[in-house]
């Protein structure tokens, strides 16, 4: 078993070797807050640095809406690949956030498991 040095030391050269930063943001429903005074807007996290891999081993998921299979216009069933953002082990993400890296939003779908990790593995979709 490793101990907290140890695991601190992987931790730190696990960090270095990621290239990229998501921003993170959560919240934003859309609708008016109490007072009225507009939208519910996303609010800013944190900052992690990260690695975005597109995840090869599954194919691409058809999108479903209302337990419906959605076709676009052509009538081609429209399908989502998922990604993996690689990020630190306590970094503050949940299902539902947005990640901003570079120009690309991403929505995360599934936020890892944080326990005894050197590096957490967050499942995102592309939304824009």
């Amino acid at each position: 078993m490793l101990d907290v040095d140890e695991l601190a030391s992987m931790q730190q050269d696990a960090y270095a070797s990621l290239p990229d930063v998501a921003a993170v943001w959560r919240g934003g429903s859309g609708t008016d807050d109490l007072q009225g005074g507009g939208l519910d807007k996303p609010i800013f996290v944190a900052s992690y640095a990260c690695r975005v891999m597109p995840l090869v081993k599954r194919a691409p998921l058809e999108v479903m809406s209302a337990g419906i299979v959605k076709q676009s216009a052509s009538g081609a069933v429209q399908t989502v690949t998922r990604y993996s953002l690689m990020m630190p082990y306590n970094a503050d993400v949940r299902p539902a956030d947005l990640l901003l890296v570079g120009f690309m939003t991403y929505k995360v779908m599934d936020s890892g498991n944080p326990t005894e990790c050197i590096l957490r593995d967050v499942q995102c979709e592309v939304i824009t």
